[in-house]
């Protein structure tokens, strides 16, 4: 009695799960005759069980579908499984698309699961279909558009027009570093600029790039791509060529997207839980799909699985007790951990199995879902980047018929500038050109070659102002007409700075050419002059032509012999970025003769901060020379005469009988040879007639 109640209990179980599985489950004979088939088969097909019996697997598969499914196919011979996607027909005729997992039972029959994924598929397709056409708008559009692995700097995709500026294939660009790509000069200029774009920033330069023998100037716009988590992991690079025009105003930000490969499709998990929560079995696929052994699941609770993660437990608890209160529960999305870190998604269904009007233990079926979510995320975001960057252009940029000049689209930027608040379809892109000559010769080049670089023309805006725009078009293919795709670039502020600029270097040139003082530029890495004014003729007595053959060497022989030490020592200082105010030096002139230099310095530095030449004004000083040294000698001679020069100044003891004076030792001297001693003076002696008359009044006579 025992006995028989355990095996109608465990019939009863098996029913359970086979009429609650969300999958058609078909059992069949070698022969491809069903001899059951589950509930979810019949509501799927819309056939009454009676009726599916009675068919045979040939019936249910369209003979033109491409894959011909035959008893063959359910005997499995070879390999005990087999999957594939199919068609399968349904009792109104429609066709209905599902994945086929069938498997070879013991006893020699065959059990086919058939899983309905039209959802599944028609996500892809609009997946795939947005992929083809942006995929033509970024090969199609007239700039180059790639994008870099932020990490190892290897191109991970081009578009068509980047591989033709470099003569290559995509397939051969792609996977290598930039520095291979662009050359090491160009990519060394580029560094600072990748860097900062790695660090989360939009980054705008011009760099030139060698191509083909020459030299190409390009607008390069970094636009870095962040993951979930706010990290760079890739950037978006878009360079238009402004060879000609260097320092042309903003360029088109415009990007193509890119598409991650779906998962590869898994068979559904299935587990047995008992009522309280404790995993009592699994089937071989989910050990496939987590990664997980069968001891590493089974005998512990569902919600401490290893695949389970942290932020899904309250989830689980959730549809636990839905469940336990006797809900089915079903079509719930969630996440679960591979054993290698991996997030899958999964839709969940739980089905009570219920003995003696009770629950005794839950099916869950845990379907992967997690190429659909792949896909719809990755359409979502392809959208969303293809908007950002239309919309966040800095460039107006139309699409326009080639047939009446119809604009079909422009982004917000062009109706900005150009358009008025019109819908696309009631404007012509022809009715801004100021000089029609130059609309028509554009329209003519594009239409003759297919794509126009760098055309500058200009244009009325919507406000009345004239504006003048470098445009850049392509002939495309766009919803099923023949367009043009038009970038906008504003140069009116690069033809105003253009001519300011000629101005001002003609202003200079006159200045310079009529300045009496030699003015002149030269490089530090060789010593040759690279520009001299014709004042050199005065100065130097060598004419500009003379100096510009001039190495530094004979610079160095045209200097006075005393001062060649001297000049070497400031070239070194000089070459180390060290300068003083001015400096004055002897320099031979052509014609021999000795002159003074007066010359005043600034060091020209590079990008990089290097001094790479010096600019000067020298000053012929040789007269205020001569004038110095006349003067220093003519003070030297003062100076010698000045200190012949001996003077007697003060109060001067004198004895009042003798006359005699007392000197600066206190002894007292004769007065001549005081005065004698002390000035330039000196005595001879006589006797005046009031003493001769006084001595030798016998021998005087007055006369």
């Amino acid at each position: 009695m025992v006995s028989t109640e355990k095996n109608n209990n465990t019939v009863e179980r098996k029913t359970g799960l086979f009429d609650h599985s969300p999958d058609a489950i078909f059992i069949m004979d070698s022969y491809g005759r069903f001899l059951d088939v589950n509930k979810t088969a019949c509501s799927m097909l819309g056939y009454i069980r009676d009726e599916l019996l009675a068919l045979s697997v040939e019936e249910l598969f369209p003979s033109d579908d491409g894959i011909s499914i035959s008893p063959e196919f359910f005997r499995l011979e070879d390999t005990g499984t087999f999957t594939t996607r199919a068609r399968i027909k349904k009792k109104d005729g429609t066709l209905l698309s599902i994945r086929l997992h069938s498997e070879k039972m013991p006893d020699g029959k065959c059990i086919a699961f058939f899983a309905d994924i039209t959802e599944f598929e028609n996500a892809e397709n609009t997946l795939l279909q947005s992929r083809q056409q942006l995929s033509m708008i970024a090969d199609n559009i007239p700039a180059l558009v790639t994008s870099v692995c932020a990490r190892d700097l290897i191109y991970i995709y081009v578009n068509r027009t980047f591989a033709d500026a470099f003569s290559m294939s995509p397939e051969q660009i792609t996977g290598r570093k930039i520095s291979e790509i662009l050359g090491n000069d160009a990519y060394m200029r580029a560094l600072p600029f990748i860097e900062r774009a790695k660090s989360g920033e939009r980054v705008t330069y011009e760099n030139k790039i060698a191509l083909h023998g020459e030299h190409r100037w390009y607008n390069i716009d970094y636009m870095p791509e962040f993951d979930e988590h706010g990290a760079v992991i890739n950037i978006i690079v878009l360079m238009l060529d402004i060879t000609g025009h260097r320092h042309a105003g903003k360029i088109l930000r415009e990007s193509e997207n890119r598409f991650r490969m779906l998962f590869e499709q898994s068979p559904d998990l299935n587990l047995i839980m008992t009522k309280n929560g404790l995993v009592t079995h699994i089937n071989a696929v989910c050990l496939e799909v987590t990664g997980y052994q069968s001891d590493e699941i089974t005998g512990r609770y569902f919600i401490d699985a290893p695949f389970i993660i942290p932020e899904t437990v309250q989830q689980f608890y959730t549809i636990y007790h839905e469940a336990l209160a006797g809900n089915q529960v079903r079509d719930l999305e969630v996440a679960i951990s591979h054993k290698k870190g991996m997030i899958l998604y999964f839709e969940v269904f739980i089905n009570p199995i219920v003995e003696d009007d009770s629950i005794k233990i839950f099916q869950i079926i845990l379907r992967n879902i997690t190429k659909r979510k792949k896909a719809e995320e990755e359409l979502h975001i392809s959208e969303e980047k293809f908007r950002f960057i239309v919309e966040n252009s800095m460039m107006p940029m139309i699409i326009a018929s080639l047939k009446d000049y119809t604009v079909i689209f422009y982004n917000s930027y062009a109706s900005e500038f150009f358009l008025d608040t019109s819908p696309a379809g009631t404007i012509r892109a022809s009715n801004y050109w100021v000089r029609p000559t130059e609309r028509d010769d554009f329209i003519g080049i594009l239409k003759e070659k297919g794509t126009v670089h760098t055309y500058e023309a200009e244009l009325k805006t919507r406000d009345g102002k004239y504006k003048w725009c470098l445009l850049s078009a392509k002939i495309i293919n766009y919803l099923g007409q023949t367009a043009s795709f038009v970038m906008f670039n504003d140069i009116t502020e690069l033809k105003h700075t253009q001519k300011a600029l000629l101005e001002s270097e003609n202003r200079f040139h006159r200045l310079t050419e009529n300045a009496k003082d030699m003015i002149y530029r030269k490089s530090l890495s060789d010593g040759r002059y690279e520009y001299v004014n014709n004042s050199s003729v005065d100065i130097t007595g060598y004419t500009p032509r003379e100096l510009y053959d001039a190495t530094r060497k004979s610079s160095v022989e045209n200097m006075h012999p005393d001062y060649t030490e001297y000049f070497n020592e400031v070239w070194k200082n000089l070459q180390d970025d060290k300068v003083e105010p001015f400096y004055e030096y002897k320099y031979l002139h052509k014609d021999g003769r000795e002159r003074w230099h007066n010359q005043r310095l600034v060091i020209v530095h590079d990008e990089t901060g290097s001094p790479i030449a010096i600019e000067g004004i020298v000053t012929d000083i040789t007269g205020r020379k001569q004038a110095e040294m006349e003067r220093e000698k003519l003070i030297g001679e003062l100076k010698k005469a000045l200190a012949d020069v001996k003077q007697l100044s003060g109060l001067l003891p004198i004895c009042a009988s003798c006359k005699k004076i007392r000197n600066d030792k206190g002894y007292w001297e004769q007065i001549e040879g005081y005065i004698r001693d002390r000035s330039e003076a000196d005595f001879s002696h006589g006797i005046c007639p009031d003493c001769a008359k006084k001595l030798y009044s016998g021998f005087y006579k007055e006369k």
